[in-house]
């Protein structure tokens, strides 16, 4: 792993060499879905009104189309792409949450994360593996550009495993739920970040929708992927989708026109497949 920072300590170059060895389930996802994903892709290129007609779920498309034709952040007129202007000031409100993940040791990296609540923040366990990544590592929120493309004053927070930190493995969930430690720079306090609070609702997403990521994509100032991010397929844990994401992009939250979260961004779906036919693959 081969890192170049700037003067104020920000990563500017990165060079990455991961075990090809990768996550097989997943993998047979990607292969089991293939035929579903590519109806999603042509029903939803079909309906550009109401793309969630590629849900195979009746109940679901039901409640979700009924919710979205009636919420806040309704289709307007006859393109899935006309939305209220408030999608865009809701947009930046949640994105406070989201932080860059600097992981510290021998071997520095990063990736993406957020606050969920209660002094809890979730990314990758492939970003945050264990305690003493943890201990070592830091997060830091409003990394990022004003609209006058300067930047922002951030704000960096130790992590503090010791009061919570539960994780499970890239070969199942892919997750790390961490305590935040005390503030190390920065102007902010913990509690005006907000949170991206977490639910299991089962109309917050259907098959065809469009949605929305907020990243730190190569370990950039934040950044945002929006509105052309088909969901194509969905198993009981996982939701298949396509997006821009790099290496640095784990962690991210995803969201739908809401911005509800509806799932943790763990793959690039293109590197798995790359990676088992024994081309390097990485995680984003």
């Amino acid at each position: 792993c081969s890192l170049t920072y700037d003067a104020t300590g920000h990563l500017t170059a990165e060079r990455f060499m991961l075990d090809p060895q990768i996550p097989v389930n997943f993998k047979a996802r990607v292969e089991a879905t293939d035929a579903a994903r590519t109806t999603a892709r042509d029903v939803a290129k079909q309906n550009p009104a109401a793309p969630w007609l590629a849900e195979v779920d009746d109940q679901r498309r039901e409640r979700f189309e009924i919710r979205h034709r009636n919420g806040p952040e309704s289709v307007i007129g006859d393109r899935e792409d006309f939305l209220p202007v408030s999608f865009l000031a809701r947009g930046y409100a949640v994105s406070a949450a989201v932080a860059m993940v600097t992981v510290g040791g021998p071997q520095r990296a990063g990736g993406t994360g957020f606050l969920i609540g209660g002094g809890l923040f979730i990314t990758n366990h492939h970003v945050l593996p264990d305690v003493d990544t943890a201990r070592a590592s830091t997060i830091e929120f409003g990394y990022e550009f004003d609209a006058q493309g300067q930047r922002l004053a951030s704000t960096r927070f130790a992590l503090d495993p010791g009061t919570c930190f539960i994780t499970d493995d890239q070969n199942s969930l892919d997750v790390t739920v961490v305590a935040v430690g005390p503030r190390l720079d920065g102007p902010g306090e913990l509690a005006s970040f907000g949170a991206c609070t977490l639910s299991d609702a089962n109309d917050k997403h259907a098959i065809g929708m469009a949605l929305n990521i907020i990243q730190h994509p190569e370990l950039l100032p934040k950044c945002i992927a929006i509105r052309n991010n088909l969901l194509t397929a969905r198993d009981s844990q996982v939701l298949l989708y396509e997006t821009d994401t790099k290496v640095g992009s784990s962690g991210s939250p995803v969201f739908n026109d809401s911005w509800e979260v509806v799932a943790l961004h763990h793959w690039g779906e293109p590197h798995l497949a790359r990676s088992v036919n024994g081309e390097p693959g990485l995680p984003t």
